[in-house]
């Protein structure tokens, strides 16, 4: 870091880097990697699209005296019958743009179960995606989007450098001291660095004991 980074600079430096014995490289992503990336990209961005139909639908809903749980499940269940009870004060204006974001969510939610479909057999065919399956708590979408983001982990000589580059926390202290024990290969998906699992438990602080990570000695 000589001064304020700019594409100059940094084409300065990488010829640098390269001649240092003992620099660190990050390998080349294969293509599989990079497809398998761009697919999570995708899916995060039609996540968030959905997350902000269901949050503007209840907007208008609210100021309207109407109100529903968050999340997909309850605006599956109740925007039906909400856009054909009549008791409902709201006027045709109001319901056609309902019915048009309500139409809107459905087909992001038809692209995000197919995306699924497509990781869920990627994760079931490719071997490290399996294996990472093997632990408790990682399921289709956390294995497919760590292989796209480490391939076979060879970058990493034990799994503590994998947790310190997702940013997990491995501290000694009692639960309260240490309670941020959280990373994410992906914005959408964390995951705990004791148990691997994508909810929080007791278990989700960490103490003296290591993590069960995928590539630990």
């Amino acid at each position: 870091m000589k001064s304020n980074k700019n594409d100059y600079r940094d084409a300065e430096a990488i010829p640098e880097a390269v001649e240092r014995e003992n620099m660190r490289f990050v390998p080349i992503k294969t293509e599989d990697q990079l497809d398998l990336q761009a697919l999570h990209r995708v899916r995060d961005r039609l996540v968030a699209r959905r997350t902000s139909v269901i949050n503007q639908i209840r907007a208008f809903l609210l100021e309207r005296g109407i109100s529903f749980r968050k999340g997909p499940a309850t605006l599956r269940r109740q925007m039906p019958e909400i856009l054909e009870n009549a008791d409902e004060k709201l006027s045709p204006a109001m319901r056609r743009l309902l019915d048009f974001l309500w139409q809107e969510w459905k087909g992001l939610q038809v692209q995000i179960e197919s995306l699924n479909t497509q990781l869920e057999q990627i994760a079931s065919s490719d071997p490290s995606c399996v294996q990472l399956q093997q632990i408790p708590g990682v399921g289709p979408l956390v294995s497919t989007a760590v292989v796209s983001a480490i391939g076979n982990g060879a970058a990493f000589k034990k799994g503590r450098e994998f947790a310190a580059w997702l940013g997990w926390c491995h501290g000694n202290g009692p639960p309260e001291e240490s309670p941020n024990c959280w990373g994410s290969v992906s914005g959408e998906i964390p995951i705990c660095a004791k148990c691997s699992s994508t909810e929080r438990t007791p278990r989700c602080y960490v103490s003296n004991a290591k993590a069960p990570l995928w590539g630990s000695g």
